[in-house]
């Protein structure tokens, strides 16, 4: 049964789409739209613990996530994202900023060694995905190295 309050609606809906079925079918889709998640992407900050914050953030990203976990293809999708950590609670925690790619992980810690070059991290994922050898100080590593850095301006640019 239709509400009654939607009959003005239906009957402006049909003289557009030309039939109740047509009407109802647009109804459906806006709806949709207006509710479904949408292909957002969100920047968590400022969750800690906020149960409210992290499920709106979670239930308007996870629709751009689905063709991910389904195994579709995502192209056009980033193969790396770069992050910043400003929570130093106290100064007990390093200012971290960095990039992560599906091959391997960079990070600079830019609030040690003020004026001077930050401390770095880079990870080969494949060969090493608990993250123990650090190879930012290895010269074999270095085409690597260029290229993380590389896209940690780019990315942090944006």
């Amino acid at each position: 049964m239709i509400e009654r309050s939607k009959l003005p609606l239906l009957r402006a809906l049909s003289r557009r789409f030309g039939t109740t079925d047509a009407a109802l079918s647009e109804i459906g889709h806006l709806e949709a739209v207006l509710t479904l998640p949408k292909g957002t992407v969100h920047v968590v900050s400022d969750v800690h613990g906020e149960h409210k914050k992290l499920k709106h953030i979670v239930n308007n990203a996870s629709g751009s996530l689905r063709p991910f976990v389904e195994g579709r293809k995502t192209e056009g999708w980033r193969h790396e994202w770069f992050y910043e950590h400003k929570f130093t609670n106290g100064g007990s925690i390093p200012d971290t900023e960095g990039v992560r790619s599906e091959n391997w992980s960079y990070v600079r810690y830019t609030s040690v060694n003020p004026g001077g070059e930050p401390p770095e991290e880079l990870f080969d994922l494949k060969a090493d995905p608990l993250q123990l050898k650090n190879l930012a100080g290895d010269p074999a590593s270095a085409p690597l190295l260029k290229e993380a850095r590389e896209a940690w301006k780019r990315l942090g640019a944006q």
